[in-house]
């Protein structure tokens, strides 16, 4: 099993937190982690600021979790191409509630077209012996430009 790893060269969702303080990202806690065999991996410690009721990782949080890291794994693909994505969609099913923690999020394209990239995403409870506990299907379309034109939603003016 892979040891935990932050990357130093995760620059851009980095960037994104210190260009906009207060970003909901930010309460999540995210470090990014080696994952053999994945295309990009991110977990969260449990915290009662991103858990339900019943101390296990908020649903919507981990649909989030999900498109982030599907997401990264689009945008580090593409990187090369200057291209950017958005979500079309995303399907996640719960199976078991986070007991432990940390929380692994990890994301393997699937399908990488001209205009459509799927990417998979498993969600595991590292604590709890790596006990699979969502997965989700996420889907994007690839842009020829940013979008509406703009570079990055955080480079708007306030």
């Amino acid at each position: 099993m892979p040891e935990s790893e932050p990357d130093p060269a995760d620059d851009e969702l980095g960037d994104i937190l210190r260009r906009v303080p207060g970003h909901a990202l930010g309460l999540f806690g995210l470090k990014r982690v080696h994952e053999e065999g994945a295309d990009m991996a991110y977990e969260v410690e449990l915290r009662p600021e991103i858990e339900n009721s019943h101390g296990s990782l908020q649903g919507g949080l981990a649909a989030t979790l999900a498109d982030v890291v599907a997401g990264r794994a689009v945008v580090e693909r593409l990187r090369p191409s200057g291209r950017r994505t958005a979500t079309l969609d995303l399907h996640i099913r719960y199976l078991l509630p986070t007991k432990v923690g940390p929380v692994r999020a990890i994301g393997t394209i699937r399908r990488f077209g001209a205009r459509v990239v799927v990417v998979e995403v498993d969600i595991i409870d590292v604590g709890v012996d790596r006990q699979l506990v969502a997965t989700a299907t996420v889907a994007f379309m690839v842009l020829d430009q940013g979008l509406s034109g703009r570079d990055s939603p955080a480079a708007r003016p306030r």
